[in-house]
């Protein structure tokens, strides 16, 4: 559309040329002889001199040096309903088209020797064989006839048509011929199909509908001058006519034309195709390559002649339209118009009242829109005008280089604070309400400020260092801030959080923000348009979340320019909910987000794989084994990206315990260069934000291992090091014995000496040692015999001799009583018994030890027999043994040690008893026996129980026979115990013996 000032860059759902690609810029010749669209968005194209992929940025040709074909002409594509895709080369040989896994691959699939043709656009059958059935079976019979559309699928009715020598046959689903359409055949020039009706054009341009309930054909009131372009496969047809290309559908029995291109010169087309989504429309020439048509996704409006930069952005009075430009005027996204031709300095306009006040010829002025009046002059001023924010209907801020001022519109602007001098330019960019009523947020070129018009007091919040060009309040309640060069803060909580950046950092300017119905902000900036999904800002102010993707909108979007303009106020508009505007260096641009369709997520895969520059093909397995640790791995991509490569996220890592990284490019190679022995995972992933998916391809990398990462390397290092610390020990002492030869052979020879003297001296002293233990213990023999000797034989010796004595008496003869002789008998047999004692006690302390003979005792008779001992002793004192133990009491120990032990405590028994009685007891226990002793004499003292105890201390005053007792009862691991009933009324003396097994000494 065009008027006298103004002209539409583009329509809105257009197409505008984003690429051109031919034999100069990557295309192997120039000649497309067919073009199909795969399942994964990538373009397949039959060339002359081979198969050609292209992903929306690069060139990749298939041909005999690097595939299965035979010959690089290819005729056609064939793609089918399943989701397959085929090609023919001029050898008829059939080959299919794989994207599968992680590579694409070109595969020989069969030969076609039926189809004896090279037709430029045929049919997308709903799988191969029956592609192969259609062409078997029905094309053959009329190859006569060929033209470049000569067969029709009709889905709609599970029927075929295919061109006669007599006009149309049609088919049934089994390939029968099912009727005949007679036809004008000879003035036909030329028949499409547009959905299930079939059309056809005759030397007139005249265009007739053939009507197959009726079997006739009928004129449809239509001229097509011009190309007829018909993609059978898509069901698309086209009509190009002086440059224009349209669009052909039918509706209410009529032919309409959508006008898709207006300036299109090339007029040899071979092939037209949309993309999945119809965002691209590509067209094939004969002898010019192709051509890379792109959606019109925004509607831009500039000046036809002059200044096309564009600035302020006001909402009309009506509020279907804007008021902008440097010459105020009045924009409409489905009109446009001139208003005012003013001139206006300053960068900030603010509607007010059905009119602008703004600054003109250095005045600030009110100029209505709705009528002819003047404008009406409300304040000089030769200060810059930074700023026009209107809090409301009465109320307007007006903000210069030095204040702050207030209008109501009823009286002049009242300065309210003067702005504060920091020795550099304090300039103000954008105002915005805060949350407190007569609070403002103010963006300035010294950070965040906070102005309170109550108090008419400034205050600095923060980022003092960031020059600060907008704020916007996002419906979720936090403020967001763009600034010049410093990126996006968002003011969070009271606090300052500074949002990542797309990953080309293209948004480190960022001018203005909206909020469009889906909760997307739009973000003009320096270098093109950005869209993100508030909830991703948000997700990262709450929970940390990183992953921030912005879609970048460009010129090859449809802008007339990447640069918009950010140095006004205000900087963007939102027209009611469904359009945003935005003032560029060239145009407005008019965005409607709700037409903006998505683009979905491609699949990634592995263009080329080098390792240390060579190919390595990863057709059948992932896995990659490099010779060495050291190595370069190079790994191409490719995916279907027809827009901007900002909006293509893909990031790799290696392992799952790294970081990801994200391409900068895609079409650049990931580097992996030199790793560790070991088993390694390349994962490879393409991310779309907008549906929160992603698609992963993953290659292992098999790295051998150097020795030091061999688990046995450090044990080795550990054993080889103290290898050279013991050769280095080794070695020195080797040299260090030589040096000590000599003095060691003298120390020898003195040591041999010296040793000689020292087993001298040793047996020497041994033997004096010996000398002196035996000397001393002689001595403490003696010594303890001599004290025995002085009480034990001292006693009876001096009874015998005072009887004696009396009895030689010269005074008087006493003759010697019965009783007499009985003393002198009882003190012989005691004397008798203590010199034998001492014997046996003088061998035993020279013998050292004696050792024991373990025999069977009769207990009881070995008692008797002491008894009888002392019979004549116990008569003449009163006493009566009486022996308990019973008959056949039998012990196995030694003899002469029993009977020893027996006799000795009994003599002291009777020694200590008069005139009562002396019982022999037996006790057998599991482990010992005792042979007790009772008497009822004056019990042992206290000293001799002690001593008995003691087993060390010398038995002293109490006769030598128990002294030789213990000490011979030690022999046969035994004991004494004594047991003073009552003091002075009797003693218990027991012999305590370990039981001994007989076997233990036979």
């Amino acid at each position: 559309m065009l008027c006298s000032k103004f002209v539409w860059g583009q329509a809105l759902g257009l197409y505008h040329l984003t690429q051109h690609i031919n034999g100069e810029n990557g295309l192997p010749q120039n000649t497309i002889r067919d073009a199909c669209f795969s399942k994964n968005n990538f373009l397949w194209l039959a060339t002359e001199d081979g198969l050609v992929r292209y992903d929306g940025k690069t060139i990749r040709v298939y041909n005999r040096l690097n595939s299965e074909l035979t010959q690089n002409r290819i005729t056609q594509l064939i793609p089918t309903l399943d989701g397959h895709l085929y090609c023919v080369n001029q050898d008829y040989n059939l080959y299919e088209i794989l994207e599968i896994d992680h590579h694409i691959d070109l595969v020989y699939h069969s030969k076609l020797n039926f189809l004896g043709f090279n037709a430029y656009h045929l049919f997308a059958a709903s799988s191969l064989h029956r592609f192969k059935q259609i062409c078997g079976t029905i094309l053959p019979e009329n190859f006569k006839y060929m033209g470049n559309h000569v067969f029709f699928m009709l889905h709609g009715t599970n029927t075929f048509a295919q061109r006669s020598s007599k006009g149309l046959l049609f088919y049934t689903p089994d390939l029968k011929v099912s009727k005949e359409i007679k036809l004008p055949v000879s003035s036909i020039q030329s028949m499409f199909r547009m959905d299930s009706v079939i059309f056809y054009r005759d030397d007139k341009q005249e265009v007739y509908k053939i009507n197959t309930s009726t079997n006739t054909y009928q004129k449809t009131g239509s001229k097509l001058e011009g190309s007829l372009i018909i993609n059978e496969k898509e069901g698309t047809a086209f009509l190009h006519n002086n440059q224009t290309l349209s669009q052909l559908s039918f509706t209410n029995n009529q032919i309409h034309q959508t006008i898709l291109l207006s300036d299109f010169k090339e007029k040899l087309i071979t092939s037209i195709s949309f993309s999945p989504k119809q965002t691209e429309l590509i067209i094939g020439t004969a002898s010019n390559g192709f051509f890379v048509y792109r959606k019109q996704l925004f509607q831009v409006l500039k000046e036809k002649e002059g200044d096309n930069i564009f600035y302020n952005i006001l909402k009309n009075h009506k509020g279907d339209g804007i008021l902008s430009g440097r010459h105020l005027t009045e924009l409409s996204p489905t009109k446009n118009y001139s208003h005012s031709k003013l001139s206006i300095s300053g960068n900030s306009i603010v509607s007010w009242n059905k009119g602008v006040i703004c600054k003109i010829d250095e005045q600030l002025r009110y100029l209505p829109i709705t009528t002819n009046e003047k404008p009406q002059f409300i304040d000089s001023t030769k200060k810059d005008l930074h700023l026009l924010y209107k809090h409301n209907d009465s109320i307007l801020f007006i903000i210069t280089d030095d204040k702050i001022s207030l209008w109501n519109s009823k009286q002049k602007p009242i300065t309210l604070i003067t702005l504060p001098k920091m020795g550099m330019s304090f300039r103000i960019y954008h105002m915005e309400q805060d949350s407190l009523p007569n609070q403002f947020l103010l963006a300035t070129s010294v950070g965040l400020w906070r102005f309170d018009a109550s108090q008419n007091t400034i205050d600095t919040i923060g980022l003092k260092d960031v020059v600060c060009r907008t704020i916007f309040r996002t419906s979720s309640g936090y403020y967001l801030i763009g600034t010049y060069g410093a990126g996006i803060y968002a003011y969070f909580k009271n606090h300052f959080v500074k949002i990542p950046l797309d990953k080309n950092q293209l948004l480190i300017t960022a001018h203005s923000f909206q909020e469009d119905q889906q909760h997307a902000l739009w973000i003009s900036s320096n270098n093109g348009l950005f869209q993100i999904p508030l909830k991703s800002i948000s997700k990262y102010l709450v929970h940390g979340e990183n992953l921030i993707y912005y879609k970048r909108y460009t010129v090859q979007d449809g802008l007339l320019t990447n640069e918009f303009n950010g140095g006004c106020f205000p900087n963007s508009q939102k027209l009611g909910d469904s359009i945003l505007c935005f003032p560029s260096m060239n145009g407005v641009v008019w965005v409607k987000p709700n037409i903006i369709s998505k683009e979905g997520l491609a699949s990634i895969f592995i263009n080329e794989i080098l390792l240390d520059d060579k190919k390595v093909n990863i057709k059948y397995s992932n896995l990659l084994s490099p010779e060495n640790h050291k190595f370069k791995l190079s790994v191409f991509l490719t995916t279907a990206n027809w827009g901007n490569d900002n909006n293509v996220l893909i990031r790799y890592r290696l392992n799952d315990d790294s970081t990801w990284v994200i391409l900068t490019k895609n079409e650049n190679p990931i580097v992996i260069q030199n790793l560790n022995g070991g088993l390694h995972t390349l994962h490879i992933e393409r991310f779309d934000p907008d549906e929160e998916t992603s698609q992963e391809i993953s290659l292992r990398i098999k790295v051998p291992y150097l020795i030091y990462e061999r688990s046995w390397f450090i044990p080795l290092l550990i054993l080889l090091f103290l290898l050279g610390i013991f050769s280095f020990y080794k070695i020195s002492n080797y040299y260090n014995q030589k040096k000590k030869l000599l003095l060691e052979k003298l120390v020898r020879e003195k040591t041999n000496e010296l040793h000689h003297m020292v087993k001298t001296l040793e047996t020497q002293n041994e033997v004096i040692v010996k000398s002196r233990i035996q000397l001393t213990e002689e001595n403490e023999h003696k010594s303890t015999l001599l004290m025995l000797l002085s009480h034990d034989i001292a006693t009876p010796l001096r009874f015998m001799n005072r009887y004696l004595g009396a009895f030689t008496k010269e005074k008087e003869t006493e003759i010697p009583t019965p009783e007499d002789l009985v003393d002198l008998k009882v003190s012989a047999e005691n004397l008798e018994n203590l010199l034998s004692t001492i014997v046996t006690w003088v061998k035993q302390r020279q013998n050292a030890r004696l050792e024991a003979h373990y025999e069977s005792i009769d207990l009881r008779k070995l008692v008797e027999t002491k008894i009888k001992l002392f019979e004549l002793t116990c008569k003449r004192k009163h006493i009566s043994c009486e022996n308990n133990i019973t008959e056949n009491t039998i012990i196995f120990s030694d003899h002469f040690i029993i009977s020893t032990a027996i006799q000795n405590i009994l003599s002291n028994a009777i020694n200590f008893t008069k005139n009562g009685s002396i019982r022999f007891l037996f006790l057998q226990q599991q482990e010992e026996f005792r042979i007790c002793i009772e008497d009822e004499g004056p019990g042992f003292i206290n000293v001799l129980n002690e001593q008995v105890k003691n087993d060390k201390e010398t038995i002293t005053g109490f006769g030598i026979g128990l002294q030789v007792t213990r000490e011979l009862l030690r022999l046969i691991q035994g004991f004494l115990e004594i047991h003073t009933v009552k003091e002075k009324t009797g003693t218990t003396v027991c012999i305590v013996i370990k039981t001994v097994n007989n076997k233990e000494h036979e």
